[in-house]
């Protein structure tokens, strides 16, 4: 679990902005949550979003409270935010992620994710 801590692990920043850009999609009133679900996992997925990293033993501690509690997002650290972002969807299928109260602690990480927006 210690390399969570490891920011050059991080995504690029081009990586970060891509997926926060994401972000109004979720915001929107008439959303089609599924297909703004699979949008963002293949965009993860597309821009090597964490691919080669696997916190499954943090997500699986600590992932928990940030889906049972979505405001922690809301001072959650860059690397938690791209760590649950990127195992939820290495974890479960969309149609899991759609019927379950995720979809919340997704849109909170999003919007966390792009206060770390960059300019590029």
């Amino acid at each position: 679990m210690g390399k969570i801590y490891n920011i050059s692990l991080l995504p690029n920043q081009q990586a970060i902005n891509s997926v926060a850009d994401l972000s109004h999609e979720f915001e929107e009133a008439h959303v089609n949550l599924n297909s703004s679900l699979f949008k963002l996992k293949q965009l993860i997925s597309e821009s090597g979003f964490m691919e080669d990293q696997d916190h499954r033993d943090w997500f699986y501690r600590h992932g928990c409270d940030y889906s049972s509690n979505p405001k922690l997002f809301a001072q959650a650290p860059l690397n938690f935010t791209c760590a649950y972002l990127s195992e939820i969807f290495k974890r479960y299928k969309i149609e899991q992620i759609s019927s379950d109260s995720s979809t919340t602690a997704i849109k909170r990480a999003l919007i966390r994710l792009h206060a770390f927006r960059g300019n590029s």
